[in-house]
């Protein structure tokens, strides 16, 4: 993201120190989050708050680390040409992260619980963004998925 992006914002766990000094060494701002315990919403709508008067956001997920700098950018560039939410898709499936415009802050700084954002982009008109990276659908969940 950060080669991508003029300003990346990472919101991590109160108890995620070495994560948030990491991310922080390598030029991210940092936010805690002290309610992330309470569900995937609760972080976003923490750094959705913190940046609120941004034109856009892109919601990028830190057991995505495979997504390419050149997918963060395509789908940047869509919210500024025009779309309200820009999700990537590779080889007929969409994936992450995904960018919203500002249209949306009241529905995301809305959310709750551990679904994400997931109900806006499901009820909502959606740009689709082609991608050649497979990063989009990987996830890092165990260290078996490295």
């Amino acid at each position: 993201m950060l080669a991508a992006l003029p300003r990346v914002l990472a919101v991590v766990r109160a108890d995620d120190t070495q994560v948030a000094r990491a991310l922080g060494t390598l030029g991210c701002e940092v936010r805690v989050c002290h309610d992330a315990d309470t569900g995937m919403a609760a972080s976003l709508t923490c750094g959705i708050a913190h940046v609120r008067g941004a034109p856009g956001w892109l919601i990028a997920l830190g057991d995505m680390p495979g997504v390419e700098p050149a997918t963060i950018a395509a789908l940047s560039h869509a919210i500024a040409d025009g779309a309200r939410i820009a999700v990537p898709v590779f080889q007929g499936r969409r994936g992450n992260p995904v960018a919203f415009s500002a249209v949306h802050l009241p529905l995301l700084l809305a959310l709750d619980g551990d679904q994400g954002a997931r109900s806006i982009v499901q009820s909502h008109a959606v740009r689709e963004v082609a991608v050649e990276d497979g990063g989009i659908l990987r996830d890092i969940d165990t260290p078996d998925d490295l």
